[in-house]
């Protein structure tokens, strides 16, 4: 049959491939709806690109997928090292890694295919995104299927995301036919191609299975088409379909005649019959998973739990199968031991893996069939899933997991886990901003450990007590019991631990105003070195977060990128987004505002993330925002002002009573404002914090004593020398303070000097509250150059002119994120905005308000695609 409708789209696909042979490699996304013959386009590129090596992969469409099923796959394709890797479980940054040293020594085209990619694991989802940083500049065409019918689910859409930042990314959609392809199909069938269009709506699969049941009544779904054709096969042939459909996605012919005879020319009866294709090697299939599902669907219960049962034995006694697909087997035979024990063994190995989803959905499978197993082994898979949801930013739900944990050990009366228990449940409680029990919790996991003697599990809890001493700003305490976990560490061998208990050393060092940058290095030395690239990660945040805190943002640049760079590298995703909050920190103080909100749109709008994160997020927003005048700034502290008063660190305190006081000022509420200054300053307990607070207390008129060892420029301020406080801020880079600092000297040349740099930054509010405040003062207000949003004709922020250059050259919101690097809801935003200060309706009235007004003259960066 013709390859109808679809020209465009080889033609497309054959353009990128040679895009790749020349060393121009391409990651292309293949979507369409199931059915719509994303496969078959695959099959007929490959059929033109003969001199390419294909390497194919699929992911599974189990309840549970495998990790990495896929990557396992192409590996037999390859072969090599990789290959042997993979058979003997290597983890998967070994795997990554060859899979890349293959590809980079590759002397011809590679073609690496990741089909039905909608069932990924997370692994699989982190491979996709690790190749697709990278493609690149290789000589590899990465193509990737996914139907995109019922909507990308959660993870698959925020990987999606992310790849669509990226250069190499191309998209092929494919429609659904045309009535009048459909006609083109059905000519001398006899069938009416309109009835077969209303039936199918131009799915190709639908119509396909209709027209391959010539004769027959028209089906109405494809379902009843295949068990049509089925119901044509030999008796024979039918038993062996039933059981290759249970079998799983993946056709193994040798399993299928464990269980059931199955002759070769069985399964040349069911290709013939168009359920199963084979692709000339040795791999045959489902010619469409929807034709398998149909059979699987058809079989009676009775039967089913048999033939699983049978082939879970034939499976068991291989004995190299994985445990994903010995747990799914084990579930249809409904053999509650046999899941407790593979599901169990799959929930390691896909934690081992990095695929947190996987790891708790085959907990929840073994627990469901665990009634009456030992406490300590429903124990540790309560845990096992606490600490996967922990690491996708589910904080609520891996407490749950831990508080079912912490009673079973219990229980069982094992002090050692109880211990170890409640220092995890101290943690998910400081992520959900509940600081006393947080607190308290800590305490109970000393109090358990610390009289069984020296022990992992008490290293790594003093070194968790010196954090949170740290995070209330009792650094003294925290850094002797930082020392303490140091020695621990090391007389146990925990480098892991070691390299936890250095960062809080230098992060300690820094609060206390002490020498720290050679305490940092060591910590990210020792981290590099232990072999866990999550604590990696870690100290690299908590590193970059000193250099935030100190001011020291151009020294910072290069932590940040280092660890950014090393958090993608290993797909540390929690870490990159803790780094991505902390720039945005250091955007707002260096007067980057327009950046600052799009990364913190971006990370909003990403995947559920714990209080604590959103807190920091939302106080970056509502400073940019009440300081513009804009309304939602006043929401924003509004919804974070109670994840602050319930966290456990006093600097959330500290900085959202400082907030408050700025905003109350910026509102003309000047003695709500004092108060609030003061209340941060009797919360400030380290001199960085207390500065800060003083110089807005006294800012507002309030007595105030310089603060014992406050740092510069907040003890030059105080001291009363506001242009030297100026000249130190704007050293740093962050003119906003420099601003402040010069309205504070009182003079006019230094308020006109202000009144600029505010008007640059398009502070609205605070221009509004300076002017007050000069007049008030009975000064003259000073004439300024009006320069950055306030000059532009239409009020765009800068941002917002880029976007708007981006619709008037017919970008996409997709093309224009990638444009800016910055997320598509984020631009959602922004073309909402542009098109409210534009006065119009819709993209086409924007382009032509733009051409009519002269606004393009303004300069933008959104540019056409290359």
């Amino acid at each position: 049959m013709d390859f109808l409708e679809r020209e465009t789209q080889l033609d497309a696909l054959l353009e990128y491939a040679a895009e790749a042979d020349c060393g121009l490699g391409r990651l292309v996304l293949v979507e369409g709806e199931a059915g719509v013959g994303k496969s078959t386009l695959l099959e007929r590129a490959e059929r033109h690109l003969t001199d390419a090596l294909w390497c194919w992969g699929a992911c599974d469409g189990l309840a549970t997928p495998r990790p990495l099923a896929p990557l396992h796959d192409i590996s037999v394709d390859l072969g090599g090292a990789l290959e042997a890797a993979c058979r003997a479980g290597a983890s998967r940054e070994v795997l990554f890694t060859l899979l890349l040293d293959h590809l980079r020594t590759s002397d011809r085209l590679t073609v690496l295919v990741f089909e039905d990619v909608h069932w990924a694991d997370d692994a699989t989802l982190d491979l996709l995104r690790h190749l697709g940083r990278r493609v690149q500049r290789l000589r590899v065409l990465l193509l990737v299927s996914f139907r995109d019918d019922q909507g990308a689910r959660g993870q698959l859409r925020i990987a999606l995301g992310e790849l669509a930042r990226e250069r190499a990314l191309r998209r092929i959609t494919l429609p659904l036919l045309t009535p009048g392809a459909i006609a083109v199909m059905v000519e001398g069938t006899g069938l009416d191609p309109d009835e077969v269009h209303r039936l199918t709506d131009g799915n190709p699969f639908f119509v396909t299975e209709l027209l391959l049941s010539p004769g027959e009544r028209l089906p109405h779904s494809a379902r009843d088409s295949v068990l049509a054709r089925v119901a044509t096969l030999s008796s024979k042939c039918r038993e062996v379909v039933e059981v290759a459909a249970l079998a799983g996605p993946r056709l193994d012919p040798a399993l299928v005649g464990a269980v059931v005879e199955a002759p070769f020319a069985c399964f040349d009866e069911l290709v013939a019959a168009g359920l199963l294709v084979s692709d000339g090697t040795t791999t045959t299939r489902f010619r469409h998973e929807l034709a398998r599902l149909a059979v699987e669907d058809s079989v009676p219960p009775h039967r089913r739990v048999e033939v699983h049962r049978l082939l879970l034995a034939e499976l068991v006694r291989r004995g190299d199968a994985d445990p994903a697909q010995l747990a799914f087997h084990a579930q249809g035979a409904g053999d509650h031991a046999a899941v407790l024990e593979h599901a169990t063994e799959a929930a390691h190995h896909a934690a081992a893996m990095g695929a947190p989803r996987e790891t708790v959905a085959h907990c929840r499978s073994a627990l469901a069939s665990a009634a009456g197993a030992p406490p300590a082994t429903r124990a540790v898979l309560h845990e096992v899933a606490g600490l996967a949801l922990a690491s996708q930013d589910d904080w609520a739900a891996a407490l749950a997991e831990m508080q079912v944990a912490l009673a079973l050990w219990q229980e069982v009366g094992d002090a050692l886990r109880e211990g170890d228990v409640w220092r995890h449940l101290a943690i998910c409680l400081w992520r959900l901003s509940r600081g006393a029990e947080a607190q308290a919790a800590s305490h109970r996991a000393y109090a358990l450990l610390e009289p069984l003697g020296p022990s992992p599990e008490l290293a790594r809890v003093v070194k968790h007590l010196a954090a949170m001493h740290c995070l209330q700003d009792d650094h003294e305490a925290g850094l002797a019991l930082a020392h303490q976990a140091v020695a621990l560490a090391e007389s146990l061998g925990l480098p892991d631990v070691l390299a936890d208990a250095l960062e809080t050393v230098a992060v300690s060092r820094a609060a206390l105003g002490l020498p720290w940058r050679e305490a940092a290095d060591d910590a990210v030395s020792a981290a590099l070195a232990c072999g866990s690239a999550m604590v990696a990660a870690r100290t690299y945040a908590y590193a970059y977060g000193i250099h935030v805190d100190e001011h020291q943002y151009g020294a910072g640049e290069e932590v940040f990128r280092a660890g950014l760079a090393f958090c993608e590298e290993h797909d540390v995703v929690t870490f990159a987004t803790t780094l991505r909050s902390l720039r945005a920190e250091a955007l707002l103080a260096t007067g980057r505002w327009d950046e600052a909100l799009d990364l913190v749109q971006g990370l909003l709008s990403g995947p559920v993330m714990s209080p604590l994160s959103m807190l920091q997020l939302q106080l970056v927003a509502a400073r940019i925002k009440l300081r513009r005048g804009d309304p939602d700034g006043r929401e924003v502290l509004a919804a974070a002002l109670p994840r602050a008063e319930a966290a456990l660190e006093s600097r959330w305190r500290v900085l959202a009573a400082v907030t408050e006081a700025e905003a109350d000022w910026l509102a003309g509420r000047d003695q709500d404002a004092r108060e609030r200054a003061q209340a941060a300053l009797d919360r400030a307990r380290i001199p960085r914090l207390s500065g800060m607070a003083a110089v807005w207390a006294r800012r507002l008129g309030v007595a105030v004593t310089p603060p014992p060892g406050c740092p510069d420029p907040y003890a030059v301020e105080l001291a009363g020398d506001h242009a030297g406080a100026a000249r130190q801020w704007q050293a740093l880079g962050c003119d906003h303070a420099a601003a402040l600092a010069l309205l504070d000297a009182g003079d006019p040349d230094s308020a006109r000097r202000a009144l600029e740099v505010l008007e640059r930054l398009g502070a609205t509010a605070t221009l509004a509250a300076a002017r007050r405040g000069l007049r008030a003062a009975g000064m003259a207000v000073p004439r300024t150059r009006r320069t950055g949003t306030l000059a532009h004709p239409a009020g765009l922020t800068p941002r917002e002119q880029d976007v708007l250059h981006g619709i008037v050259a017919g970008l996409t919101n997709d093309e224009i994120a990638a444009a800016l690097v910055i997320s598509p809801k984020t631009v959602d935003h922004h073309v909402s905005a542009v098109l409210g200060k534009l006065g119009v309706a819709n993209r086409r009235e924007a382009s032509a308000a733009a051409r009519e007004r002269g606004l393009l003259r303004l300069g933008g960066e959104a540019t056409a695609p290359r």
